[in-house]
């Protein structure tokens, strides 16, 4: 009798500590419904999505922070990310012209709980229109050589390529660049490369070896133009995490 009363109490706290930890894993968003496309002037392309309205384990989404943009050039690979506040809408800019783009998005609530991914949806790109220079990138790949290029620019002309580890944001205005305002939070600058006759620069970087895997690294590109740069001009800024070689 007491050896069943043992195991009846084994198996009721067995029981609640598993329906603890499946709560714990279930609260956050529910997943977002697959997000539709349309293509807008200057070749960028807008995704747009429903807000979700319940966590994974059917309570109500009273914390909703915001969304994420996952896309890549390889289906279910997302290279390249956009960090959205509370709206349900993104146009994405820099993208190779007549390449398809693989989108999905998730949801993410106060405390940094992130949804699954949405499914997925695919896109090509359009022919760029872009009357301002616009940024394209490689994915970051940790110990191989990755591309930066800028079309759109005046043959000639030096672009600077910044960096940021802390994201995109509202970053620093600088009075070279004629007050010109970076969407880059702390950034510094890893390059620089000169237009070609076309108007396009391309700078190589290597990302190093020892690159923290699933590090986020937002580039943008800048162009000092005019008497004390009060023509100067920004690129698009991108944010790629950093993977593995396969």
């Amino acid at each position: 009798m007491q050896q069943g009363h043992k195991f009846f109490s084994i198996s009721m706290f067995a029981s609640v500590l598993i329906a603890l930890i499946l709560s714990g894993c279930a609260k956050r968003p529910s997943g977002v419904r697959a997000p539709g496309s349309t293509v807008e002037p200057e070749g960028q392309i807008r995704l747009s999505w429903e807000r979700p309205t319940t966590n994974a384990n059917g309570t109500p989404l009273t914390d909703l922070a915001g969304y994420k943009l996952y896309y890549s050039l390889t289906s279910r690979r997302y290279d390249f990310i956009k960090t959205i506040s509370n709206q349900t809408t993104c146009a994405v800019s820099g993208l190779e012209p007549g390449r398809t783009y693989y989108f999905a998005v998730t949801a993410y609530d106060a405390s940094g709980n992130e949804s699954h991914f949405s499914e997925e949806v695919s896109v090509t790109a359009p022919p760029t229109l872009s009357p301002i220079p616009m940024l394209t990138q490689d994915p970051l790949t940790r110990g191989r050589e990755s591309q930066f290029q800028v079309r759109g620019a005046y043959a000639g002309e030096s672009i600077s390529f910044l960096f940021s580890m802390a994201g995109e944001g509202d970053g620093p205005c600088s009075s070279q660049l004629g007050g010109l305002c970076v969407d880059l939070s702390n950034p510094s600058v890893f390059g620089e490369a000169t237009a070609d006759a076309g108007g396009t620069a391309t700078l190589m970087r290597t990302i190093p070896a020892d690159a923290p895997v699933g590090r986020t690294i937002s580039i943008q590109a800048v162009i000092q133009r005019g008497p004390g740069g009060a023509h100067s001009v920004k690129t698009n800024a991108i944010t790629a995490k950093v993977g593995e070689s396969p």
